[in-house]
């Protein structure tokens, strides 16, 4: 094993290369608090997973972080997250673990706080409109707060902008095979502790089918996908973890093309109650606009491998629910009346 692994480099080589990892950064943090009287102390985690306390391996451990144990009655740092403000937020993904720290008189294991509200909320607003017939233009102002601002920022701030949408296809998957990712635009990027605004301008290809009278949409939930679980492997044979409850809501506008209505009989308002997560959905016409609110939920908690099948059903009854095109009628005709085969 490379001693770099277990050992950090030394304080003047790392301000030397101005760079390190979480050792590295740890150690240097921990001498800067020294010279400012401030009582710091090293801790090791580990990330995933749990720690078997009854067995003394350090192996166990794969992240380093500070302790300062006068400093609101104990608080965590990790050097390494540059997107939370280390005096106000302990490290929001490593909140709810346990640390041991090295603290020479007691070493001891510490509950990692977690501060931040207790629900992650992301809202995503959309906006389409018919253009060509048979594209959809699609306007989407997807605004995420609290902890889950730490999955998405650190993606979009590690690529430079001209590569965020193949970014965005590579997050959301197949759900974009057939988008035109026209442009994102990111507010509170570096920002930590703000929302993070993703506003992203795209264009589907054929999402619109006439039949006779009949207008058939098929719009694009890839969001709401995405962030339900979408990339959850189909098969898992360990514990699965949901770290964070997540609320999602999504308003849809759809833009009716001129002569056309939409037929309610095709899309009634849904609910779905599962044991991970719940969701309901409301379409209502209004204002010559096809409306949909949806409102979704994701509980927390570490699961054994047996609830899998369970969890993967809860995805899938959710995306059931979006699972249906809109339909619309020209204006004027009996929407009971269908001769379709």
């Amino acid at each position: 094993m490379p001693t770099h692994t277990r050992i950090p480099s030394p304080v003047p080589q790392i301000l030397d290369q101005r760079y390190g990892d979480c050792k590295d950064l740890s150690l240097l943090l921990h001498h800067l608090l020294g010279a400012a009287g401030i009582k710091s102390h090293l801790a090791v985690m580990r990330t995933t997973g749990a720690i078997e306390k009854a067995l003394p391996d350090f192996d166990q451990f794969d992240h380093l972080l500070l302790f300062l144990p006068e400093y609101r009655g104990g608080w965590f740092i990790d050097p390494t997250d540059r997107f939370t403000r280390a005096a106000e937020h302990p490290p929001a993904p490593l909140a709810g673990r346990e640390a041991l720290i090295l603290d020479p008189r007691q070493a001891r294991f510490e509950v990692i706080r977690d501060v931040m509200p207790a629900e992650d909320l992301v809202r995503v607003e959309r906006k389409i409109s018919v253009v060509d017939q048979s594209d959809l233009l699609i306007e989407e102002t997807v605004s995420i707060h609290g902890a889950r601002t730490h999955v998405e920022r650190p993606l979009f701030a590690a690529v430079p902008q001209d590569q965020w949408s193949e970014l965005l296809r590579q997050m959301v998957g197949d759900a974009v095979a057939d988008l035109e990712i026209r442009n994102i635009a990111i507010d509170h990027l570096d920002e930590p502790g703000e929302p993070l605004i993703l506003r992203v301008s795209s264009l589907a290809r054929r999402r619109l089918h006439s039949i006779d009278d009949t207008a058939i949409v098929r719009s694009p939930w890839f969001w709401e996908r995405y962030l339900l679980g979408s990339r959850a492997p189909m098969e898992r044979t360990t514990p699965f973890e949901l770290k964070r409850p997540l609320r999602v809501e999504t308003a849809t506008v759809l833009a009716l093309p001129d002569g056309q209505t939409w037929d309610a009989s095709h899309w009634q308002p849904r609910e779905t109650t599962g044991p991970f997560l719940s969701a309901t959905s409301q379409p209502q016409l209004s204002d010559g606009q096809w409306k949909l609110n949806l409102v979704a939920s994701r509980s927390r908690g570490l699961f054994p491998r047996g609830q899998y099948a369970a969890y993967r059903r809860n995805i899938d009854e959710i995306f059931a629910m979006l699972d249906h095109d809109v339909v619309l009628r020209r204006t004027g005709r009996d929407p009971t009346e269908d001769n379709s085969p």
